[in-house]
């Protein structure tokens, strides 16, 4: 039986977008967790100034060190993605309301807790949260947060 060549060319594309999924995967947590721990250090001095927020600059300092742990290490595991959108989740929505008229910690923020289903989804795990407000989509989010400066040793 022959095939029309589109269903032989979306195979083919198929299998060959398949042939480096996990390499790929693994390449995109890691640089996942390098943007999301620019974003932490640069919500830390901001969140520090503004008043009432003990409580939640703790949460980022807490954050910002599993991430850049993960950061460090080859391939983070399953729990530790988890710990982290955890982590992430609950730190969020706590820096917006902080800043009440919006601002550039509010974007941060928003861009961060948007990015975090596609972190859960190339690590294979499910949502602990699956009906966390997402702000904005993925490639608005790693717009935001491509933009920032790499994080200060």
């Amino acid at each position: 039986m022959k095939l029309p060549r589109l269903t032989v060319l979306l195979a083919c594309t198929a299998l060959a977008g398949c042939a480096g999924a996990a390499p790929v995967t693994t390449a995109t947590i890691q640089a996942d967790l390098t943007v999301l721990s620019n974003a932490l250090n640069d919500l830390e001095p901001l969140v520090k100034a503004a008043p009432g927020s003990a409580a939640v600059y703790a949460q980022i300092v807490a954050a910002l060190g599993t991430v850049e742990q993960a950061e460090a290490s080859a391939a983070p595991t399953t729990t530790t993605v988890s710990t982290i959108t955890g982590l992430l989740t609950a730190v969020g929505p706590a820096i917006i309301g902080l800043f009440p008229g919006g601002g550039t910690a509010v974007t941060i923020a928003e861009a961060v807790v948007s990015l975090l289903p596609e972190l859960e989804s190339l690590a294979g795990i499910a949502s602990a949260t699956p009906n966390r407000r997402v702000f904005m989509t993925v490639e608005a989010a790693h717009a935001v947060l491509d933009k920032l400066p790499a994080a200060r040793m």
